[in-house]
């Protein structure tokens, strides 16, 4: 320092000020440093505060349901394990028990740290939890509506469940109608808090159920014909001797009487081997059968009557053969012996040719070895 002062020619009195101006600046940043230092912790300890005061509600039960049965139980088997002669227990050294230090650790690990603040501000803070605590019921925008005819949007304007809403628009796509109030309760999304907001504001109408049935039914023709102009397009015919009356109804011009009387015919004869048969069925006529024709094929896999060896109640039920036949067929056997051959039968004298030519794929005659 004083090679400084000689190398800078200073007299005592500029050394002096020199001196003194150095030790201020010091002072003054020593100052400065310890109230910034002050200012931080400050701020740190307000943040921390605020947190505490809106973490400690949500966390108290947390922890309490975490720690209070195991302190509890554990505090009890201390206790129960130094009791008196007199049935008084000794107070437990809680610095030497080993259930006390673990605890004391876990508290330390996951607890918060407790803090002293002003009465006032712990109950704003309360409050301002209060007010911010998410709602546990909806409330629902309601007005009267017609499950049968309501939109979608109408029905999510009304803040309703989205997979109830769909559940609703899906039970009509399916066919459904609600025909009555307690309809709604079918729906598998439809609790008993839903139904008991939603039932004075249902409400079902003749012509909201007739607009319905008339938009299924358009619907439905317009994928049944879609469905037929498939099957001609592809050439995947039906099978007459396969398909159900579920699919036969969706033929033209069959009614679900007409597709049971089908099937029904189909099980008598054993099955159809020409297309000209289903004529013979009850109540169709040439425009049905016109109609369904070009969506039709046959596998002519038959159910066989051996006529040799069948008794009269079975030959009897096959509508080409009948109770007098089926006697004559009897009698002629009883009388001749068994038939050699199919052909044979028709010398019995009873089938005209072309009556007899439906009936001859249905008979066999068995071979003797």
């Amino acid at each position: 320092m004083k090679d400084t002062f000689k190398a800078i020619e200073l007299d005592r009195k500029q050394r002096i000020a020199f001196l003194v101006i150095i030790i201020m600046i010091a002072i003054g940043t020593a100052i400065n440093i310890r109230g910034y230092v002050t200012d931080q912790n400050r701020m740190e300890e307000t943040i921390s505060l605020d947190e505490v005061i809106t973490k400690k509600h949500s966390f108290k039960s947390y922890y309490k349901s975490k720690y209070q049965s195991s302190y509890s139980r554990g505090k009890s088997n201390y206790s129960s394990s130094h009791k008196t002669s007199q049935g008084k227990s000794k107070s437990p050294d809680k610095s030497n028990s080993a259930f006390t230090r673990k605890w004391k650790r876990e508290q330390s690990d996951d607890t918060l740290r407790v803090v002293d603040v002003p009465s006032d501000y712990a109950l704003e803070s309360s409050e301002l939890l209060a007010t911010n605590t998410v709602k546990t019921s909806i409330d629902y925008n309601l007005h009267p509506f017609d499950p049968n005819s309501v939109t979608r949007d109408d029905l999510m304007l009304m803040y309703l469940p989205e997979r109830w809403v769909n559940n609703v628009i899906a039970y009509r796509s399916k066919g459904g109608v609600y025909r009555k109030k307690s309809d709604v309760k079918k729906l598998y999304t439809t609790t008993d808090e839903l139904y008991a907001s939603l039932e004075p504001y249902l409400q079902i109408t003749q012509d909201g159920i007739t607009q319905l049935e008339e938009q299924l039914s358009q619907d439905k023709e317009a994928a049944n014909q879609a469905w037929l102009e498939e099957i001609i397009k592809t050439s995947s015919l039906l099978d007459v001797n396969k398909i159900n009356a579920e699919t036969l109804v969706k033929l033209p011009k069959v009614t679900a009487s007409i597709a049971k009387k089908i099937v029904k015919y189909r099980n008598l004869l054993g099955g159809y081997h020409d297309e000209s048969q289903l004529l013979e069925v009850y109540d169709l006529d040439q425009s049905i059968f016109d109609a369904i024709l070009p969506y039709l094929t046959i596998d002519p896999i038959l159910e066989l009557i051996d006529i040799n060896t069948d008794d009269i109640n079975q030959l009897n039920r096959h509508p080409y053969i009948g109770y007098k036949k089926a006697k004559v067929i009897q009698r002629y056997r009883g009388q001749h012996g068994d038939f050699e051959s199919v052909a044979m039968v028709k010398k019995v004298g009873v089938w005209k040719s072309e009556k007899f030519a439906l009936l001859q794929p249905y008979l066999m005659v068995q071979e003797n070895n």
